[in-house]
């Protein structure tokens, strides 16, 4: 029994560490788990009006996925897009030393090597209209999965408030051998994760 509590102990001291390995930072402040990033429209070195998240005069001081503790670590991210009524010419998604653009797709996703830290770079290039664009990142590492919302904006952007509002975020439940469960599945003792924290408990 006491090796059992020790191998639960230990099970959960590493899932809160994988936990908070890893993060979003912008602008050098470290982003809470579902935060959104407001970027508004500017002109760019071509005199186009586009959003950047990290512009190129300073790259590494926009929206970055830092590592906190650990030299590198594979991970696999997910980026979809919520709403587009900004109509850019060019819609990318550099992470992880490729780009990849959007055209007709809403979600993209991709794996890689994360040393240190990467920065995000989405790109809005050429943006044609008022409104914005809203994206929600999530990239997993381990079995913690962190998530940032990144939104654009050029002028009206009426009705965004009820688009933030869906992205809300959800906790995930894990057995004692780290499978991810569904809630209502969820029995005996579980470890809950919001992607930030962890806690163990015992649902009957």
């Amino acid at each position: 029994m006491k090796k059992i509590f020790t191998l639960l102990i230990m099970m959960l001291v590493t899932v809160v560490a994988t936990a908070q390995s890893f993060g979003f930072t912008f602008k050098g402040k470290a982003l809470s788990e579902g935060e959104t990033v407001f970027i508004a429209a500017e002109e760019d070195l071509f005199g186009a009006l586009s959003c950047e998240t990290n512009l190129p005069d300073n790259p590494t001081y926009g929206l970055m996925l830092v590592l906190n503790g650990l030299p590198s670590a594979n991970a696999s991210a997910k980026i979809e897009i919520t709403h587009n009524s900004l109509n850019p010419t060019v819609l990318q998604w550099c992470m992880g030393g490729e780009c990849r653009p959007f055209n007709d797709a809403t979600t993209l996703t991709k794996q890689f090597v994360v040393n240190g830290s990467t920065q995000v770079q989405f790109d809005a290039t050429g943006v044609q209209s008022e409104g914005y664009l809203t994206a929600v990142l999530s990239v997993t590492i381990g079995l913690t999965t962190h998530k940032v919302n990144i939104c654009f904006t050029n002028g009206d952007t009426s009705g965004m408030e009820k688009i933030l509002n869906s992205l809300s975020k959800k906790e995930k439940y894990y057995n004692t051998n780290g499978t991810r469960v569904a809630k209502k599945n969820a029995h005996g003792v579980i470890i809950v994760s919001d992607g930030q924290t962890s806690r163990k408990v015992i649902k009957k």
